[in-house]
This record gives structure tokens, C-alpha cells and sequence, in this order.
């Protein structure tokens, strides 16, 4: 039996798209992609897209079951294969306010249908939701890998042009790092985490313009194999952080887009806070240097020596922003 005669549907047309196969059906758009993996590694992601959809967020990438109840199918060379209902739409264009703006709401929606869903699974080898690390755990950790990588240049006698400015730079950017950690033990964070952990509050975990697509008159949420049990606001700082990074921080532009969601979903005094310490930390200017640190130091790509150049040259703006959010 065929893949898709497994899930009673029948297929007029296949693109290939999104490292997958973009099927139109007599049921629908849906989309077909390959698996390597158990079919318990779904079973988070297919209660969290079902719960949206029961809690009115439609435009949600639920996984199709096949006649036989199960996610995974096979074909005759033994591949499996899962299928989602998918949409007639591309991903958000950062290059359009009104979709950078939209997706800003659609994340307020999907958090707010998230806080509706009333029971979580108990923490099981095949079926768990993840909680994700504290920020203090996490930023400690960051700082002592950016260490860590300023000690290894501090003792390479030649260094090439993106590792002398790499190192001439670190100090101001632990500076940096330890001003969001010192924010950080101020802001009450804590307890606020620890309430998110408590009530299970659900965050997508991978909030960026690839995973939310726009169509005519929606905006779809997709891709929740991440999703975590965290404060719900650092999705939202994931998605800015990547816009503003694209316009240089503007200020107006992250105004606008907070307002969005707050339109949909009111971020608080505390969540405030918590964006200024997200916002603090010098996240690009880490993730290049995990990337040097654990990479092979023989040849730098191009792509790094441009980033650093871009968050040199963005920083100011960057900083300019977190002082307004203070």
C-alpha cells in the first residue's frame, strides 16, 4: 500500500519545499516529510498542535494519523514517513512590517490558546514537555564558554583578523554579560520562571520567521518539536531578536512590535524586565564565538567573519535599546 493510501487520501499534485513534499490532496494541503526517528518522538508535538486547535488557534500544523491510528507510515523500502495538514502560504517576509507586525500577534494567539490547555502529561520516557533551563544556569554557562574561548585566543600567538578582533572585543561583551546577570538577580525572575515551570506554561521554543507563515488573512504557527515549558516571553524575545538584528535595532520598529503582542496578550511590569535582561545579554556576539570555539579554527567561513562585523558595528543600537527598556 501506497503512503498515502494509508491515510485514505488521494493526491493531485507533490512540489518539493522545506526539505519535505508540499502535497495537494482532496483533503486539504498537507505535507509529507521522511522520518528516522521513533514514533514517540511526536507524541509532544502532536498533543501540543491538537490542544491549539481544540483551543481555537486553527492555523496550526497537526499531524495527520493514518487509517490505522498511528503518525509514522511506511512504504515498501521500509521509509517512514509522517504527514501534517499544512497551508497555501509562504514564510514571514522580514522585509514586510505587516508581516513582522502579524506574526508578533499570532504568537500573542498561540500563547494564549496555549494557556487554556488544563492537563499536561506527567513526565514519561516516550511523552514529555521539556522544562527549559533558567536563565542564570544558562547565561553562567554562557559566560564560562565565552571564557573559555578568550582564554584559548589569549594564548594562540597568531591570530587572523576575525580572531584579533573576536578577542579585542570580549572583555566589553562579559562587561555586557555580567550586567544581565546583575539584572537578572534584581528583577524577580525567579519566581516568575518558577511560576511558569508550576502552571506548565508552554512556549514554542523555536520562535522565528521560518516557523510562522503567512497566507491570505492568516498567519500560521508551525514546527513545535521544541517546544518547552519556560516564560512565555522569550518567544517573543527569539522572534525580535532576529528582526531587530535585520534593522539594526530599530527602536521604533520593536516598540511596534511589542505592542502587537500586547494588543493580543499584556505583557506585564516583570515581563518587561524580563525582555530588558534577554535583551541585555550579548547573545549574538556568543553564538559566534561557541561557533569559532567548537568549530575547526583552520578556516573561519566568511559568514562569521561578517556577523562579528555586524554585531560590532550594531551594538550601539543594540544597547541604545535595552537602556529605553530599563
Amino acid at each position: 500500500m501506497g503512503v498515502f493510501e494509508q491515510y485514505g487520501l488521494s493526491v493531485y499534485r507533490t512540489v518539493r519545499g522545506r526539505g519535505a513534499y508540499i502535497c495537494e490532496t482532496n483533503q486539504g494541503i498537507k505535507l509529507l516529510r521522511e522520518s528516522t526517528y521513533r514514533e514517540e518522538k511526536y507524541y509532544k508535538e502532536d498533543f501540543i498542535t491538537r490542544q491549539l486547535k481544540e483551543q481555537g488557534f486553527n492555523w496550526v500544523d497537526t499531524f495527520e494519523r493514518t487509517e490505522n491510528g498511528t503518525i509514522l507510515s511506511e512504504d515498501e523500502d521500509k521509509k517512514r514517513y509522517y504527514l501534517k495538514n499544512w497551508f497555501d502560504c509562504v514564510e514571514c517576509d522580514v522585509k514586510s512590517f505587516h508581516d513582522v507586525l502579524s506574526s508578533c500577534s499570532a504568537i500573542a494567539r498561540v500563547h494564549v490558546a496555549l494557556n487554556r490547555i488544563s492537563w499536561i502529561p506527567k513526565p514519561e520516557p516516550d511523552f514529555y514537555v521539556p522544562v527549559m533551563m533558567n536563565l542564570e544556569e544558562k547565561y553562567s554557562k554562557k559566560v564560562k564558554e565565552m571564557i573559555s574561548a578568550g582564554n584559548y585566543l589569549r594564548k594562540k600567538k597568531k591570530k587572523s583578523d576575525f580572531e584579533r578582533t573576536a578577542f579585542e572585543n570580549l572583555k566589553a561583551f562579559l562587561q555586557e554579560a555580567d550586567a544581565a546577570m546583575d539584572f537578572l538577580q534584581t528583577s524577580g525572575y525567579q519566581e516568575i520562571y518558577d511560576n511558569a515551570v508550576k502552571n506548565h506554561e508552554i512556549s514554542h521554543g523555536s520562535c522565528n520567521h521560518h516557523n510562522i507563515l503567512t497566507g491570505r488573512g492568516y498567519v500560521a504557527v508551525v514546527n513545535f518539536e521544541r517546544a518547552n515549558i519556560n516564560v512565555q516571553i522569550t518567544d517573543l524575545y527569539d522572534f525580535m531578536r532576529k528582526i531587530l538584528e535585520k534593522y539594526n535595532w530599530d527602536i521604533k520598529l520593536a516598540y511596534r512590535m511589542m505592542d502587537e503582542y500586547n494588543r493580543i496578550k499584556t505583557i506585564g511590569e516583570s515581563e518587561l524586565k524580563i525582555l530588558g535582561i534577554l535583551f541585555s545579554f550579548p547573545e549574538k556576539y556568543f553564538k559566534i564565538m561557541d561557533h569559532y570555539f567548537n568549530s575547526s579554527k583552520a578556516w573561519i567561513p566568511d559568514k562569521d567573519v561578517e556577523k562579528l562585523k555586524n554585531v560590532l558595528q550594531q551594538n550601539e543600537a543594540r544597547v541604545r535599546f535595552v537602556e529605553s527598556l530599563k
